[in-house]
């Protein structure tokens, strides 16, 4: 009988890891390549979770999503099963540290699959349990914590914007779901975002309420709250977190009034003066 617990425990994520990409220390976390779909950005990230186990997830393609660990790691970079991943880390079959193969992975097929919007009336639900990951050519199934409508200025859905926490960390999930026309004409719901410039979430109380002061906020979850305690304002944030605020359309709050209120930290609060720039001095 395989003892999960005890690989776990006696063999690191980081070390382990290393064997097969080139990895990119990044404060407390490392970023790699993501081995698992066509990643031309470090896009993989490697972090220690609340229980002390370090875990990897790639917010681009899903992989690791549960709180991927070593065995996950190697079950999905040797493309075996669980059972066998143990047996190449127990019978150390992983390459030696500085002469991983080359990454051998599909190109992605996220370029065919171009996003619908406003998506069609005749568009069935979003289904999270039945979501297209273009990227690695799969199904996904999400049991997300939040899930945020996009709509434009009329209120036609744009796209949604799904949160899954990933368990025993402080980290989440956040793939953005267009409606996407596929390279045979078909459609389907897809973990894929759109091209820039990206809407914002908020577009059409912005509409409502021409007159209204805006707070801008990072983050669906904090536009929730937002929305609920600060009736008098108008709740706005963006799709994709502080790394993409220059890809944001910002033209609807050129003439607002905008209360800014960043994240505690400094990505967020550079990334919040970034906007402020954008909306304020251009």
């Amino acid at each position: 009988m395989v003892d999960i617990q005890s690989i776990k425990n006696q063999f690191s994520l980081i070390e382990v890891a290393q064997r097969y990409v080139q990895l990119i220390a990044k404060g407390s976390e490392y970023r790699s390549l993501c081995p698992f779909h066509d990643d031309h950005n470090p896009s993989c990230q490697y972090f220690e979770g609340d229980n002390g186990t370090w875990v990897f997830f790639c917010q681009a393609c899903g992989a690791g999503k549960g709180g991927g660990d070593v065995i996950d790691f190697v079950s999905l970079i040797e493309n075996v099963d669980l059972k066998k991943a143990c047996e190449i880390i127990q019978g150390n079959k992983m390459p030696e540290l500085g002469h991983a193969p080359p990454r051998k992975v599909k190109p992605s097929k996220k370029s065919k699959w171009i996003p619908v919007m406003p998506v069609p009336d005749d568009a069935p639900p979003y289904d999270p349990k039945k979501t297209y990951n273009p990227n690695r050519d799969q199904v996904d199934s999400y049991q997300p914590d939040l899930i945020s409508e996009y709509l434009d200025a009329e209120g036609r859905l744009l796209c949604y914007v799904i949160r899954q926490d990933v368990p025993n960390t402080d980290r989440k999930i956040t793939p953005t779901i267009t409606y996407c026309k596929g390279p045979k004409g078909e459609h389907r719901w897809c973990s894929r975002r759109m091209d820039p410039p990206t809407p914002l979430l908020g577009l059409d109380l912005l509409a409502q309420k021409p007159n209204n002061g805006v707070l801008l906020v990072s983050g669906e979850k904090c536009w929730e709250v937002a929305r609920k305690h600060f009736p008098a304002l108008i709740p706005v944030t963006w799709i994709g977190g502080d790394r993409t605020v220059e890809q944001v359309d910002i033209s609807p709050l050129k003439g607002r009034y905008i209360c800014y209120m960043p994240d505690r930290d400094q990505s967020g609060q550079f990334a919040m003066l970034s906007l402020y720039n954008r909306i304020e001095r251009e």
